[in-house]
């Protein structure tokens, strides 16, 4: 053991950026069928982990450490577990001191198999996107029902259900058959998606961004792009995507943790290092004849983050790609980000009449980007009683301190 005392804050991150290696050692072991029980294991470890190592010290390899206790502790509930069919010697034979076994950091086709294995065509795709945040990223379930907007119950289900279906189809961690590939990758790249939109603008808390996650599923999208598998337009325009928004990502609060909008970000700022890997990926994208929600949504922030200055961005080219997307995905989201793009590049008056067209398409979005781009949009007109109405609805929405603080200061400055 060191002599370190890690923290709470320490073991999160240890969770969050290590889960997938962690389940995909076990998962090599045991196998899909014990998936329930390998997810039990590896929590019940962290709870040994969070006892022990303040007392005794950090492992010097504390990942092997968390996957050995995991190993154990399933064994044992497989011993114990009454009607439960008798363990292979394979399994038990095993020592979980052995080294050899749990080379969790080197360098394999275990994570893409993780990733695919959650992503399996026999389940619906919103399956296997919240199998792949809860088994391949350690999501939590209340983690998942805010990146779905959906009910915890709801996502519960969807988790059981999936895995019901992986034991009755008996489901093996493997890579896909080339035929299979298009279906799974794009729920793979849905699932990359959603877990760094959730790290680019966290749903609930003190803080707007959690680097962690980030650049957690930046790391698995690049090791997606370093695979046969992987290398394709859809995963070279999602690797772009992410980029684009990390080379900015420290400049979206500024020391306090309060908000800054996209016209006060300092881009001097911003990591050059990101945006040339962004832009590579993004011209590796446009080799073959494909277009996807990513290629567009790619192209966006390529056009934010080039520009010059806030006052030199391309919004025609912004407004064209949105509108593009507005066909090939639509969703309320996109179309309120267009109206946002429309204030912008068209000035408040036509962005009015967007909203006002798209008010039954937007009716019921639980978001509280709707009402502040509404009250944007009458502050922009002198409107600002109607402004700050529109502000305090904002209000009841938010999650997270940082929006908190950008909504109150808005109403302030209206006096």
């Amino acid at each position: 053991m060191g002599a370190t005392s890690p923290n709470l804050a320490f073991f999160d991150d240890l969770f969050r950026e290590q889960y997938a290696k962690i389940a995909s050692a076990l998962l090599r072991k045991f196998g899909p069928d014990h998936l329930d029980g390998i997810e039990s294991a590896i929590q019940e470890a962290f709870v040994k982990a969070i006892q022990l190592w303040p007392i005794k010290g950090t492992p010097e390899q504390p990942l092997n450490w968390i996957i050995r206790a995991a190993h154990n502790l399933l064994i044992d509930e497989m011993r114990h577990q009454k009607g439960s069919e008798p363990i292979s010697d394979e399994i038990v034979g095993v020592q979980a001191e052995e080294p050899g076994i749990y080379l969790a950091d080197e360098v394999t086709d275990d994570d893409i198999r993780m990733l695919f294995l959650c992503c399996h065509p026999v389940l619906p795709i919103k399956s296997q996107v919240a199998l792949l945040l809860k088994t391949a990223c350690g999501f939590s379930v209340t983690e998942i029902a805010r990146a779905f907007l959906a009910k915890e119950e709801t996502i519960e289900q969807r988790l059981v259900r999936a895995k019901q279906k992986i034991r009755t189809e008996g489901v093996e961690l493997e890579l896909p058959r080339a035929s299979d590939l298009p279906e799974r990758l794009g729920s793979v790249a849905m699932g990359l998606y959603l877990l760094f939109n959730e790290g680019y603008s966290v749903s609930e808390g003190d803080h707007l961004v959690r680097e962690e996650l980030c650049d957690e599923a930046i790391d698995l999208t690049r090791k997606l792009t370093q695979h046969r598998l992987g290398k394709t337009p859809t995963i070279y325009a999602l690797m772009a995507l992410f980029l684009f928004h990390r080379a900015r990502i420290k400049t979206r609060t500024d020391s306090d943790g309060n908000i800054l909008l996209l016209k006060d970000q300092d881009r001097v700022l911003w990591d050059k290092e990101f945006l040339r890997e962004g832009a590579r990926y993004f011209s590796l994208s446009m080799q073959e004849d494909q277009l996807s929600k990513y290629h567009l949504e790619a192209g966006i922030a390529a056009c934010h983050a080039f520009a010059p200055s806030w006052e030199q961005t391309d919004w025609a080219q912004i407004l064209s790609y949105y509108e593009l997307l507005e066909k090939l995905s639509p969703s309320p989201v996109v179309t309120l980000n267009r109206i946002a793009a429309t204030l912008m590049g068209k000035g408040a008056h036509e962005a009015l009449r967007e909203l006002n067209w798209a008010a039954k398409a937007l009716e019921g979005l639980s978001y509280y980007m709707y009402p502040a781009v509404a009250g944007e949009i009458q502050f922009q007109l002198g409107e600002k009683e109607k402004a700050a109405d529109y502000y305090q609805s904002a209000l009841k929405l938010v999650r997270t301190t940082a929006e908190r603080n950008f909504l109150l200061k808005r109403i302030r400055e209206l006096g």
